[in-house]
């Protein structure tokens, strides 16, 4: 909860010096960048294993991990997405 309460203030306060000229050009790299930033942010999921290493003390596992494992994914995509967006916004490419 500490790291995600430090990445939320992060997006929270950097968001109020975004410069909007800092987003252009949008996609330096076109969208073979998008795919490649898209595949090493896969494997930068912290809590992914944790929840899958878990399976066997789920009281139904059945239900519960497909649920765990989509909240994980969304959670991360959504922190992470936010904290590149502040950052690039702030700092010029």
């Amino acid at each position: 909860m500490v790291n995600i309460g430090i990445i939320v203030f992060i997006i929270g306060v950097g968001s109020t010096v975004v410069k909007t000229a800092n987003w252009t050009p949008f996609l330096p790299y076109g969208w073979s960048g998008v795919f490649q930033g898209s595949g090493d942010m896969f494997f930068s999921y912290i809590g992914y294993d944790t929840i899958s290493s878990l399976a066997g003390e789920a009281i139904n596992p059945g239900r519960d991990l497909p649920i765990a494992v989509l909240l994980t994914v969304c959670t991360a995509t959504v922190l992470y997405v936010g904290v590149g967006l502040v950052l690039t916004g702030m700092v010029s490419y």
